[in-house]
């Protein structure tokens, strides 16, 4: 008959617990995620502004008023 190793358990028992803790870290995240999404949604106000990056993404037409820009935007002071 086989037998196993002290070491062979102690590897084993501890693989399980590695993989009880990450399920217990996400089950816990999962859960503060689920609670914060309200508030957070809440907090950034959704004017329907968008940038032309994302206009031009959804399929939209940039505004011909204001010209397209090369490279990186300048910061404004």
């Amino acid at each position: 008959m086989f037998k196993m190793e002290p070491w062979m358990w102690w590897l084993i028992a501890g693989a399980a617990a590695g993989l009880v803790l990450l399920i217990v870290i996400a089950v816990l995240e999962r859960r503060r995620a689920r609670n914060r999404g309200p508030v957070l949604r809440h907090a950034v106000p959704d004017d329907g502004a968008q940038s032309g990056a994302q206009r031009a993404a959804a399929g939209a037409p940039l505004d011909p008023a204001r010209p397209p820009t090369r490279g990186r935007p300048r910061r404004r002071a």
